[in-house]
């Protein structure tokens, strides 16, 4: 059996007696990429400290390559030299960005590992910053250096706090791609982020903080919103479409399972109370079904069977009908 790398049980987590995050049972696997979803203040940078060994939880346990935290410093020392984390206001030292690279190498004994940096440097970053002064360099700049610091350290857990913020849309193209080669290599690596349409494009699972709760969600249709009351209706409003729900109070996340939208090239008359009209982008072949990708205000994700996507002959740029049932949207 595959040793798990990270496993989470019955934790509970407070800050400050300002919230308290729950969650029963989480299992994370080796050479795999998880994201954490949730709104800013929903817990999701403590979480990950408590990962990382950094914030210990009310209640709870928290195993790491099947050791427990929390038990003793010996062991909380040792977790902790399998696992490398940037904040998400990360700390530079002063001095050069050669410097501090250098000082993260020089800790680990990987003090050749310098040609590597460089390298994810000039991919990160067109400018040479190498001799740079650290507080010279801008917020997306700084990152870069923490997340390269970071990356090149050799550890089995990779944890990234809201890396995207301060990286422009290359930068966070290339870090994805970083990512998925890291953990094709067989380490793990866990990511917080409120912007789901960066996490979902690698993430092999993502959780949803919300209300504190954390549960599992698919990457595709999974939309943060807000709900809102029409003559005694309810719709989720993301800011870019809103489709009718059914009423839960407080609630901040939306998801909808790709199987439960259907597609038709005209409006239909039947039962489900939302039909949104959009553009198909992408049309993917998998082994025993169609999955049809389609701008609607939002980028949603409908699953067909073969016979019905032959029937409907679609393609990218024809313009489709979404169809799926308030009940259907379960929202946290």
């Amino acid at each position: 059996m595959v040793q798990k790398a990270i496993e989470l049980k019955n934790i509970a987590l407070s800050y400050n007696k300002n919230w308290r995050l729950s969650l029963k049972s989480v299992d994370i696997a080796p050479s795999s990429i998880v994201a954490f979803s949730g709104a800013n203040g929903s817990g999701k940078s403590t979480l990950l400290r408590s990962i990382a060994v950094l914030f210990k939880p009310v209640s709870g346990q928290i195993k790491i390559f099947g050791q427990t935290a929390f038990l003793s410093r010996k062991t909380d020392r040792v977790i902790r030299e399998s696992i490398t984390m940037v904040h998400q206001d990360p700390y530079l030292f002063k001095g050069t960005v050669k410097n501090n690279i250098m000082l993260g190498l020089k800790a680990s004994g990987r003090m050749k590992n310098y040609s590597q940096a460089k390298n994810l440097l000039k991919l990160l970053e067109e400018e040479n910053i190498e001799n740079e002064k650290t507080d010279q360099l801008s917020g997306g700049q700084r990152q870069k250096v923490a997340l390269i610091r970071a990356l090149i350290m050799p550890v089995k857990i990779f944890i990234f706090d809201e890396p995207f913020d301060s990286l422009d849309e290359a930068s966070r193209a290339v870090f994805l791609d970083i990512c998925k080669k890291i953990a094709q290599s067989g380490k793990t690596i866990l990511i917080s982020s409120h912007k789901t349409e960066e996490v979902i494009k690698i993430a092999d699972k993502i959780y949803n903080l919300s209300n504190g709760n954390l549960f599992q969600g698919s990457p595709e249709n999974n939309f943060r919103g807000k709900l809102i009351e029409q003559d005694g209706s309810f719709y989720f409003d993301t800011g870019r479409a809103v489709f009718a729900t059914l009423n839960k109070p407080g609630a901040t996340t939306a998801l909808i399972d790709p199987d439960a939208i259907s597609l038709s090239l005209t409006r239909q008359h039947s039962s489900m109370r939302n039909c949104l009209k959009g553009k198909i982008k992408k049309i993917i072949q998998e082994k025993d079904f169609v999955s049809v990708i389609v701008e609607a205000g939002e980028t949603f994700s409908a699953i067909i069977t073969d016979k019905s996507a032959q029937q409907l002959m679609l393609k990218p740029g024809d313009e489709i009908y979404l169809g799926f049932k308030a009940s259907s949207v379960k929202l946290f």
